[in-house]
């Protein structure tokens, strides 16, 4: 994982994490909480494998019950 995405990991302990593989790529995804600046106040989910990190807003509830393929569609809503 680069430095830009560890320092994304680390910016708040996770409130849920998980990896999956897709199409050979390795992917960490974790639930973060709304930082206290962030005036919608959601927690998000955030996606990073080595050359890629995506930030998601709106997630179903049961994201860590989801399949690779389906998790990595949802990377997709930016």
């Amino acid at each position: 994982m680069s430095g830009q995405a560890r320092r994304v990991f680390e910016e708040a302990p996770p409130m849920g994490k998980r990896a999956f593989y897709y199409d050979n790529v390795l992917w960490e995804v974790s639930e973060r909480p709304a930082r206290q600046s962030d005036i919608q106040g959601k927690s998000h989910l955030v996606f990073a494998s080595d050359s890629c990190i995506r930030r998601v807003r709106n997630f179903p509830e049961n994201w860590r019950e989801l399949l690779p393929g389906e998790l990595y569609d949802l990377s997709w809503r930016i």
